[in-house]
Order: structure tokens, then sequence, then C-alpha cells
């Protein structure tokens, strides 16, 4: 990953000096390390992600999936492939940037963004689904059945769900992070 070779081309950071990561598809990652410094890269061409990287205190960064189209602007003849990405970056001050999520999601922080109550993790998965924990402890997801039947698992031993990372190309690709369940 683009990452990694990074790392291995000489420069001063190693595996073991991450502090945060977050990956996306075709290489985009977002990467903080103990020392403070942060890198991050996308394979789309965003100025507005690259404007917002360099002016804000990142807290969490999450990438979607890169969609395809063709450019209905070209000529007839030469028809060109344009790439477009999805991301949401959450600053450490409350502030939320986001672009090409899901509807439900784009409303639903909208909404409590303008209440006062920002979002403090965030994941994006394939399709339309979703995970965010605000800071007032609350949750709000949309997730592929599978996973759901997991949290619905973990929820009725006692557990209650922290966080759920998704891949956002892979559906059966994912991490949930829980409370301690009560024994059997």
């Amino acid at each position: 990953n683009k990452l990694f070779r990074r790392m291995k081309q000489g420069e001063r950071h190693e595996i073991g000096d991450l502090q945060y990561l977050s990956t996306g598809p075709h290489g985009c990652y977002y990467a903080e390390f103990h020392s403070g410094e942060c890198w991050w890269g996308s394979a789309v061409e965003d100025a507005e992600f690259h404007r917002i990287m360099q002016s804000w205190d990142v807290y969490r960064v999450a990438f979607g999936s890169i969609e395809y189209f063709e450019d209905e602007q070209q000529h007839r003849d030469n028809n060109k492939i344009i790439a477009t990405n999805s991301w949401i970056i959450l600053a450490q001050d409350g502030r939320a940037a986001w672009k090409n999520l899901p509807t439900r999601l784009s409303q639903k922080l909208e909404c409590r963004l303008s209440n006062g109550s920002a979002p403090m993790e965030i994941s994006l998965g394939p399709g339309d689904s979703y995970f965010v924990r605000f800071l007032d402890g609350t949750v709000d997801y949309c997730l592929p059945a599978k996973i759901a039947r997991v949290c619905d698992r973990i929820e009725k031993r006692g557990g209650t769900i922290t966080n759920v990372c998704l891949h956002p190309d892979i559906s059966h690709d994912f991490l949930i992070r829980h409370t301690e369940l009560m024994p059997r």
C-alpha cells in the first residue's frame, strides 16, 4: 500500500510509531504518529479533502468507496472516466466535513451537528452502510445483514457496541468493539 511504501522509502517513521490509522480503497490512508505528525494520501485528486486536512486539527478520518462514471461533458467519441471518492473528516473541535456520504448518514450528521452533538467514531462500509457514535454516547448505523446479526448477538449477551470498523468495498470484512459480555 501507499503508506507502507512511503515508510519504506526512507521516511523517519516505523509501523510502531503509529497512534491512529485509517485506510480506504486503492491506497487511501490517514496516519497519525505518536510525534503528532500526520500523513495522508488519497487515490483520487480532491482539493477539498487536502485543504481540510492541511487546515484542521484532525481527530478521525473515514474513507468510503470510490465511484467511477463517464464524464458526459466530453465529446461522444472520447468519453473520459472520472473517479470520485467519499470520506468524512472529524476535527478535534467537533467540526465535521464530508463528501458523497449515504443520504441517511448525511442528514443525521447535519441534524446532530446543528444540535451540538459531534460524531466521535465513524466508519463507512459498502453501499449505504455506516456506523457512527456521537459524543453523547448515542449511535446510529445501517449495517450489512451479517454484521447486524453479530451486533444483535453481542447486545443479547449484555454487550454494548462501541464501534464498528467497516471496509468500504467488502461487506464481510469488519471489526466490532464492544463492552464485556455476560457469561452464558
